[in-house]
């Protein structure tokens, strides 16, 4: 039996009586009930896997497009339970603080400081060794003559600042000018002046000292205190200190002498006893008022005791510096000077004032004469070329005034007004540097005329080497010094008291007013005036 395709039992779905049947889309709500009338059907029969696999295609779409969504709609829940923070400011609550206590008028006057500002101050180079001290509060001493230069600058190790009296207020490096031409200086004897420093800076032994052969010549090398002290005086007297900001051309020189001074000082205080003590002494006195170097005011200090302790009851000294020994005016001009030094520089030492009082009694015993004329003796009262010291001495110790003074200098404007370098020996470069201080210090016409007899025959009398040394400039400079044939001190000595002589206008300042006589020729002095104080017209 032939099948028959055209049967009305054939089953959902199949290719029936049109190929084209199952791709006609039935309409939603009959495909829906016959989705609904298959999931009835049996699990196995084809209306329910068609009913199934209906379903699937049905949710298929809807999942992709749900799901989707419902991740959206999840992260919008999320988002929407995040916590917002508030940055809105909350409540401002003001709090008063309590008021600033009221402030009192200024006072329409300060009161003065405790502490009053010092005078105008340096600055000082120098070291552990030799470190400037702040200038003592003490006032001044009112005093007759001065060995005190003007401000200077300070060993130069570490600066620091210095205050300096003004009684060296004429040794102005570079600056003298003004009391060269008042006093009778010239540029000539500047120069041989600045040639005979260079000389010495030149042939200072490699320690610091100098000799007696120091530079050539016929002297002693036991001497070395004594020339090492006499070149440094003649540094200090053109205010040359160990500075490097006020005196770069010779502040080595200068530092290396006071430590060698210094560091050779003997246990008991001393250099070697003699003139060489003193003239120690009387350097480094000038020195520490120069510099406040505490290292130099004890070895000053020190000294000075030596000083005071042996001067004799007649009111002098002698090489050995005991109090025993007779008095011998050569040493005696060293001494004095020390102890004057000594007093400018505010070194008070116990006995220093009673020692410069006895050293007046000291000189007047060495005089012989009057008013009128008279003269120093060497050991005993006499007329001697040693007069110049006793005349120095006495301005120094405040009594220019008296008649022991005034005869003497008589005595050198009637008697010593020869000055011939050509037959000069070592003594007369000694006496004339005396004579030359001296009649400084008196002024007026003896000074005038004695200026005009020494000052340029001595610079004449210097021994020039040209281009010898390198200035600061790096220049060839010349140097200089004076020779006599000494056997003692040599060059160093002869061309140290010549120079010095030279530097005399700006060195000290000259003693015009002296108080009226302190001591009588026979009487010894009185308690009162003082003969150390003295006015000095500035």
């Amino acid at each position: 039996m032939k099948s028959d395709f055209r049967s009305d039992h054939r089953s959902p779905g199949s290719f029936g009586e049109d190929p084209m049947s199952p791709f006609e889309s039935p309409g939603l709500i009959q495909k829906w009930a016959r989705v609904r009338r298959g999931l009835r059907q049996p699990r196995e029969s084809g209306e329910h896997k068609w009913a199934r696999l209906q379903v699937k295609r049905l949710v298929s779409p809807l999942s992709g497009a749900l799901v989707p969504g419902l991740i959206m709609l999840l992260v919008a829940l999320l988002a929407g339970m995040t916590t917002t923070r508030d940055r809105t400011l909350g409540p401002i609550r003001l709090v008063d603080d309590a008021p600033p206590p009221e402030l009192d008028d200024p006072p329409d006057e300060l009161p003065p400081p405790e502490f009053q500002p010092p005078d105008p101050q340096v600055n000082v180079e120098t070291d552990s060794a030799f470190q400037p001290e702040a200038r003592s509060s003490r006032p001044e001493p009112d005093v007759a003559f001065s060995p005190q230069p003007n401000p200077i600058n300070a060993v130069a190790f570490i600066r620091s600042p210095v205050t300096l009296p003004g009684v060296y207020s004429r040794r102005i490096t570079g600056q003298e000018g003004d009391s060269l031409k008042e006093k009778g200086g010239s540029p000539q004897t500047q120069d041989a002046a600045l040639r005979a420093l260079r000389w010495l800076k030149l042939h200072q032994e490699e320690d610091g000292r100098w000799t007696g052969t120091s530079g050539g010549g016929a002297g002693r090398r036991d001497v070395d205190a004594a020339m090492t002290g006499l070149a440094l005086l003649t540094y200090l007297a053109r205010g040359e200190t160990p500075s490097r900001s006020s005196s770069p051309e010779f502040a080595e020189t200068i530092e290396s002498a006071m430590r060698w001074l210094v560091a050779n000082q003997r246990a008991d205080g001393g250099w070697a006893r003699s003139y060489q003590h003193p003239i120690v002494t009387y350097a480094l006195c000038e020195a520490y008022g120069m510099t406040r170097i505490p290292s130099v005011r004890a070895a000053a200090e020190r000294g000075l005791d030596i000083l005071i302790a042996g001067q004799n009851p007649q009111g002098g000294w002698r090489y050995a510096m005991q109090p025993t020994d007779p008095s011998d005016s050569s040493v005696m001009g060293w001494c004095v000077q020390a102890l004057k030094a000594g007093q400018i520089a505010g070194l008070h030492r116990p006995g220093l004032e009673a020692a410069m009082k006895r050293a007046v009694q000291g000189w007047q015993g060495l005089f012989r004469g009057s008013a009128e004329m008279g003269g120093f003796g060497y050991t005993s009262p006499g007329i001697r070329p040693l007069t110049g010291i006793g005349v120095l001495s006495l301005q120094l110790l405040g009594a220019a005034q008296a008649d022991q003074a005034q005869g003497g200098m008589r005595h050198l404007i009637g008697n010593r007004n020869t000055f011939d370098w050509n037959e000069a020996s070592w003594r007369d470069i000694y006496f004339w540097y005396y004579d030359t201080q001296a009649r400084f210090h008196e002024g007026g016409e003896s000074w005038e005329d004695w200026n005009r007899r020494f000052a340029l025959p001595l610079v004449h009398a210097q021994i020039r080497i040209p281009n010898a040394i390198a200035d600061l400039e790096g220049n060839m400079a010349d140097i200089g010094y004076w020779c006599t044939g000494n056997d003692r001190g040599g060059r160093v000595m002869d061309t140290t008291l010549s120079a010095l002589q030279l530097m005399v206008y700006y060195r000290y300042l000259p003693t015009y007013q002296t108080p009226a006589a302190i001591v009588a020729a026979d009487n010894p002095p009185p308690a009162a005036p003082d003969p150390v104080h003295t006015h000095v017209q500035l």
